[in-house]
């Protein structure tokens, strides 16, 4: 019972994780932020190039996409950290 429910957990995550990767950068760092932000608040302690190595995208990508949700007033860039201000409309644009 345990195996099967290890390999189970184990099979829905990989599956997660090949869905993701098809996935627009824009759309991967919105559902992260928002994944981030649910779990842990809206001050997220993570450096631009830290979230793009994280996602697998470059830091010029993430940083492009950071500056976008910021200037639509969704989140603020801080010295090493990320604050979500708009979480609803982040989570919208998440899918």
């Amino acid at each position: 019972w345990l195996l099967k429910s290890i390999a189970n957990q184990l099979r829905i995550a990989l599956d997660r994780i090949d869905e993701d990767s098809r996935l627009s950068a824009r759309v991967r760092v919105v559902r992260a932020l928002v994944d981030m932000a649910r779990r842990d608040g809206a001050e997220i302690d993570m450096t631009q190039q830290a979230l793009g190595e994280l996602l697998g995208i470059s830091r010029i990508t993430a940083g492009q996409i950071l500056r976008e949700l910021q200037a639509a007033g969704l989140l603020r860039l801080e010295y090493r950290r990320i604050v979500v201000t708009g979480l609803a409309g982040l989570a919208a644009l998440g899918g």
